[in-house]
């Protein structure tokens, strides 16, 4: 399999992790989608930029999160930004992870916390597990034939150390309302729906995949999350409308059609019921915000 750009003028990539020292060299081909989980880190300066429509701003000791599928569009840096993005797969964040996935998950989907601002000292620790794996990437492997697992292992140390820092800020009201088997099967839901392209519209595709019962499903949601299964799918399938509207060039017809709806007409009546205003509409206004009306 050919490299992909962004491998091409990363610092160190193999088939499950990409490694930047300096992110601003894939920054031309924005707006994009990530492809996988990453982790920015703001040595210095600042940085904005909107996740699926949303603003949010960096600043030096901040770290970043998003998971694949987000879309990264209007960034703009300060002069003298330093950034380190490291991005892994979702295999292979959930074979570093396991049983504590469900951590990133619900920072993720649920509470929506993309910035997280650390102290100097929690950061310096990051920036030093950086160093590390920067002297790793520097290795070849006639010098080091386990390159890889080595770097591996340094990223799964990071990855630990940022769930630790993320279960710290997840509500604790939160855990009063989990089941083990309903929590599980909520967060297999969320992975499956997050890497599902295009969104199946219906909440029985993805009860059959996890082969649990569409009404089963959506009952966990509720009591997970506050919602049900079929407003997860909206709201995903609004971000991926939004998306591809405001931040790329097909038309309206290719985009329907992309997104497997069965014609023009009908997309078009779907984004006027969802955003209050045409397909042609939202693309002018730049949809800064989504407005998800489907049933909590």
């Amino acid at each position: 399999m050919p490299d992909t750009p962004a491998q091409k003028v990363a610092d160190y990539s193999d088939d499950q992790i990409l490694i930047f020292d300096n992110i601003k060299a894939v920054t031309d081909a924005s707006p994009v989608r990530a492809q996988m989980n990453c982790l920015l880190i703001c040595v210095r300066g600042k940085m904005t930029l909107n996740l699926n429509g949303m603003h949010n701003e960096l600043k030096q000791n901040d770290i970043l999160l998003f998971p694949p599928g987000t879309a990264i569009t209007d960034a703009m840096f300060s002069s003298d930004i330093e950034l380190k993005l490291v991005s892994m797969t979702n295999a292979m964040l959930i074979s570093f992870l396991r049983d504590k996935m469900s951590i990133w998950n619900e920072m993720m989907y649920i509470h929506k916390m993309h910035v997280i601002s650390m102290n100097p000292e929690k950061i310096s620790l990051y920036i030093s597990f950086y160093n590390v794996l920067k002297v790793c990437m520097g290795q070849t492997k006639e010098e080091q034939p386990y390159r890889m697992e080595v770097v591996r292992a340094l990223m799964c140390a990071i990855c630990y150390e940022l769930c630790g820092s993320l279960k710290q800020m997840i509500p604790q009201e939160d855990d009063t309302k989990k089941t083990v088997r309903g929590y599980s099967i909520f967060q297999r839901f969320l992975e499956l729906l997050s890497k599902t392209h295009p969104k199946q519209r219906t909440v029985e595709y993805y009860a059959q995949q996890l082969c649990i019962t569409p009404k089963y499903l959506s009952a966990v949601c509720k009591k997970n999350s506050g919602k049900t299964a079929g407003a997860w799918i909206t709201e995903q399938l609004l971000e991926d409308i939004r998306y591809y509207l405001c931040s790329t060039d097909l038309s309206i017809k290719q985009i329907g059609a992309e997104l497997h709806f069965p014609t023009s007409s009908f997309f078009g009546k779907y984004v006027r019921e969802h955003f209050g205003m045409t397909p042609s509409q939202l693309r002018k206004t730049g949809a800064k915000k989504i407005e998800v009306r489907a049933k909590r």
